[in-house]
């Protein structure tokens, strides 16, 4: 009777445990996840990196809005300011052309309240003193829009429109200096009336009188 000859593989001790693929977990490797929590060292490795890429870029996150908030309120510093010097340009606008305005309507009623010019000059005026209204009434930015615009749409007419108010109002002033030096120095103030010949006509020396009073008339 021959004896029955045993083959034996030398296998690594296993554990209870069982792999995901239902094949018994090494006892090495169960220790050492279980000193480690239940990590084996490449997993730890794996989730201290991914933890540290986290808060790296939860603080490059956290910079980033800080960066924008900064850059968000020095922009609104900036617009603040260019629209408060930008309000303080457009009431020095608005009061030099209330101040044209009135020079305009005074100019004009130099010539009597009734007069063309007096009428064309507080057409003129009356135009002007609504569009220092207007500006006023408007911010900065949509004035300068609205400006544009019109600007674009009609560049002959808004181009010859200011050349036209400058003009009328250069030529009204210059009228009404004409008008005053015209009237101080004309032929009312110095005719001849004053020195005329019927201060000294010959009335009062006709060769009648001279020879009525010599008696020459008898003769």
């Amino acid at each position: 009777m021959s004896a029955k000859k045993t083959t034996s593989s030398a296998t690594s001790p296993t554990s209870n445990k069982t792999t995901p693929t239902g094949k018994p977990e090494p006892i090495g490797s169960a220790a050492l996840k279980d000193e480690r929590g239940g990590q084996s060292p490449v997993d730890e490795a794996v989730a201290t990196a991914k933890e540290a890429a986290d808060e790296a870029q939860s603080g490059a996150a956290g910079l980033k809005d800080k960066a924008k908030a900064e850059a968000s309120r020095l922009a609104g510093e900036a617009r603040d300011m260019a629209e408060g010097r930008a309000e303080g340009l457009k009431e020095q606008a608005t009061s030099r052309i209330d101040e044209t305005a009135d020079n305009i309507r005074s100019a004009g009623r130099e010539f009597g309240d009734d007069s063309y010019q007096a009428q064309a000059a507080d057409y003129l005026a009356s135009n002007l003193s609504q569009a220092a209204e207007m500006i006023r009434e408007q911010d900065f930015s949509s004035l300068a829009d609205d400006v544009s615009s019109f600007a674009r749409r009609n560049p002959a007419m808004f181009l010859g429109g200011a050349a036209l108010v400058g003009f009328a109002a250069a030529r009204l002033m210059k009228s009404s200096e004409e008008n005053r030096s015209d009237y101080a120095r004309n032929d009312y103030a110095r005719n001849d009336y004053g020195r005329n010949d019927y201060a000294r006509n010959e009335y009062g020396q006709d060769d009648f009188g001279r020879d009525y009073g010599r008696g020459g008339v008898t003769r």
